[in-house]
């Protein structure tokens, strides 16, 4: 009996089992089948609530993981819908209880179709920092699995997020030392970060671990080349051609290392191999490729084929700032200013970065526009407190330098591989010597405060400088002024101007006002040493120059309380500028200054003789009601005011009448003496329309590239019609529309209407 049921027992347990196994087919069936069902909703808010119910009362693990898969799948079709709806607040809500709702395993299907497409289907509607938030939930929810950490590594890499793709990145590797295929893309966000030695270093370990790698050899040539190393770039070069010999990379490489080292023939067959290899396209179409031929000729002075390539690139995508670039550095180089800020304010549109901002600057400062070049340098870099230059280079990096020239490089070698700057050291030591100046100047403001140790000691009780900090001034002003020798007149000038407007340092502005005076008839010989007036001859221009610096004596001698001398000196700038519309400004001190000492009568007349009504009709006119409130002091009444308001300009008291003859202007007094007017016909040339100075090359500009005659320059007509003629058209420079211009950067190559 015992043995009986021993052979009882295993059957009926074999019985159960059986039956158990049936039964959990049929739930996992009706499972199956409630799962379906609650999937083929259509509507995905009901069907969301349908899954969360199948949840709670299923008991399957796998078909719970893919109910919470379909669920985050549904909240990302909602969010979708409210993105096309512009609602992004809830697209955002819905989109981080996706992320939190994720199954804690995901398979690597799902992660590819559904969960790496959330923060990209938020950028591509326009919102970076909202698709960087998920990205970085993302991150946090796969921290410990290297693959999917790469994925949104390389999604920090398409929306140029390095700071984030570096974080990721680097997390990956650690988990996964010997991944090449994680290396490469950290290797890419050092570059894009600015970070070259550790982008050099990635690269030597993916080589490293695997020397057939298609790639890395080539980048390593170009970050050599990048910093002037073509020897070794060029070695780098011919070992990935060892291992691919076709790979365009390194041909690319070795054609620019040729190049740069002034073999053009050698470069030319490396390109022409690239096209047979690869077909035409391969380089004509070659965005970097162009680019980077651009900055290597134009670095060479041989323009025709600068501007060949930088054509190419522009047609190839008009939006890459670094074609835009070198498209100014060549305008500027041949001196055509106003093409080159089309070309920069187009690259302002879709870029800001310091070497652009820089890069604006110069052109100003090649044109002495000191206040728009020191605008644009202040977007770009400031004085730290260690005395150096300091930048946050492509917006990430932050990074100091004794020289402009050490601080813009990083940008221009990342971005484009090349070493050798467009700008001469006499261009970077202008703008450095400029911003240091300006930093001076700024302290000797009231409400300036003391930033850095260069201005900190600059100012010491309302703005009033001290003999230690104006020896200091001095200095910063003579580095400035002495850059160079032909234009030390015009940076003389320009500093006398500030510190007279500043009331400071009157001794070294009278010495500066001296040495205009004394440098006057030199600085004034080229043509087109005036580029504001390029069309005035000899006498306007140093009318101009010597009108400027007695006006600025004169305001100085105000600021003194020397009220005397300011007259004197005033009443001389009137004198010289003559029947120089630019005179009317130094007519308005001088009254201003006639009126403090009580000489109302004559300060009514000075008035009436400077009064300009504003260019903008809709403007208040304070200098109407200047001249009014005087009239009717004088006169006891407003009659006949209308008559006498904007009386010419000759007949003013102390304007000296037009005369016959020639002036000698290098006998010419340097204050006292007005210089005359020329003869008819030679004068006529003097009160022609005002051509901005960015429409001409300068200084030394051919005859055939001067303004234009008299009755051909309509004012306020579109200043590009009215360039030089004869000039060909290099690069088509897009014009910004007025209302996609930066709205800190309005464009200075407006037409000046006629005086």
């Amino acid at each position: 009996m015992k043995h009986k049921f021993a052979r009882i027992i295993p059957a009926f347990l074999v019985f159960g089992l059986l039956l158990s196994a049936v039964a959990g087919a049929q739930d996992r069936s009706l499972s199956r089948r409630q799962f379906d069902a609650a999937v083929a909703v259509v509507d995905p808010e009901e069907r969301i609530a349908a899954l969360e119910a199948f949840i709670s009362r299923n008991r399957d693990a796998e078909l719970a993981v893919s109910a919470h898969e379909e669920i985050v799948r549904s909240r990302a079709e909602i969010a979708e819908r409210r993105l096309a709806d512009n609602d992004i607040r809830g697209a955002m809500d819905l989109l981080r209880r996706a992320i939190a709702g994720l199954p804690e395993k995901t398979s690597d299907r799902f992660f590819e179709s559904t969960v790496a497409r959330i923060p990209f289907a938020v950028s591509a509607r326009g919102y970076r920092a909202e698709a960087i938030d998920l990205a970085a939930l993302l991150e946090a929810r796969f921290s410990k699995e290297p693959l999917r950490l790469g994925a949104m590594g390389e999604f920090y890499l398409s929306l140029e997020a390095p700071v984030e793709a570096i974080r990721t990145l680097e997390a990956a590797v650690r988990l996964s030392r010997e991944d090449v295929k994680l290396r490469r893309p950290l290797a890419a966000a050092y570059r894009m970060g600015l970070r070259l030695d550790e982008a050099d270093k990635e690269l030597q370990q993916i080589a490293a671990l695997d020397a057939s790698d298609a790639r890395a050899y080539a980048e390593l040539g170009n970050l050599a080349r990048a910093r002037g190393d073509y020897g070794e770039a060029a070695r780098l070069y011919r070992s990935q051609l060892q291992t691919d010999k076709e790979n365009a990379a390194a041909l690319e490489g070795l054609a620019l290392v040729e190049l740069a080292e002034g073999r053009e023939s050698a470069a030319a067959a490396a390109l022409d191999r690239i096209r047979s290899l690869k077909g035409a396209d391969a380089v004509d179409r070659n965005l970097q490729l162009q680019t980077q031929l651009g900055f290597y000729f134009l670095a060479q002075g041989k323009y025709p084929q600068a501007n060949l390539a930088i054509v190419q690139a522009i047609a190839r995508e008009p939006r890459y700032s670094w074609a835009r670039i070198a498209a100014a550095e060549l305008d500027i180089a041949e001196g055509r200013y106003f093409e080159a800020e089309n070309h920069l304010l187009a690259a302002l549109r879709n870029a800001d970065f310091p070497t652009l901002r820089f890069t604006l600057g110069k052109l100003y400062l090649a044109v002495e526009d000191f206040n728009g070049a020191l605008e644009q340098f202040a977007r770009a870099f400031v004085i730290a407190r260690s005395g150096k230059f300091a930048a946050r280079l492509g917006g990430v990096l932050p990074f100091e330098a004794e020289r402009l020239s050490d601080l813009l490089a990083r940008e221009r070698q990342a971005s484009i591989f090349v070493a050798k700057p467009p700008t001469t050291d006499e261009q970077f030591t202008l703008a450095e010597t400029l911003v240091r100046l300006e930093a001076r100047l700024q302290a000797l403001k009231p409400d300036s405060s003391d930033a850095t140790p260069a201005v900190g000691a600059a100012r010491r009780g309302g703005g009033r400088i001290t003999r230690s900090s104006e020896s200091e001034l001095e200095a910063a002003a003579n580095a400035f002024i002495n850059v160079e020798g032909l234009r030390r007149a015009f940076r003389a000038l320009y500093v006398a101007q500030r510190l007279a407007q500043l009331g400071q340092a009157h001794d070294y502005t009278q010495k500066l006002v001296d040495m205009v005076l004394d440098l006057s008839d030199a600085a004034t010989a080229p043509e087109g040493s005036l580029p504001e007036y390029p069309n005035y001859d000899r006498e306007g221009r140093i009318r101009i120059l010597r009108g400027r610096a007695l006006d600025a004596r004169g305001w100085s001698h105000f600021q003194q309380r020397r009220n005397r001398e300011a007259i004197a000196a005033l009443q001389d700038a009137v004198d010289v500028y003559d029947a120089l519309p630019e005179g009317r400004a130094a007519m308005w001190r001088l009254a201003m200054i006639r009126e403090t000492v009580g000489e109302t009568r004559e300060a009514l007349e000075l008035y009436l003789a400077a009064y300009e009504p504003p260019q903008d009709a809709s403007a208040v006119d304070v200098k109407r009601s200047v001249v009014e409130v005087l009239y009717r002091k004088v006169h006891g009444s407003l009659d006949g005011f209308e008559e006498r308001l904007g009386k010419s300009f000759e007949t003013a008291p102390g304007v000296a009448a037009a005369q016959p003859g020639g002036v000698n202007t290098a006998a010419a007094p340097a204050a006292k003496a007005p210089v005359k007017l020329p003869e008819a016909g030679r004068g006529a040339k003097l009160v022609q329309a005002r051509i901005n100075p960015r429409l001409l090359r300068w200084p030394f500009a051919s005859a055939a590239e001067k303004a234009p005659p008299p009755g051909t320059v309509a004012a306020g007509s579109d200043t590009e019609s009215q360039a030089a003629p004869g000039r060909p058209r290099r690069v088509p420079a897009e014009e910004p529309k007025r209302g996609d211009e930066p709205s800190a950067t309005p464009s200075r190559s407006r037409r000046v209407k006629t005086p």
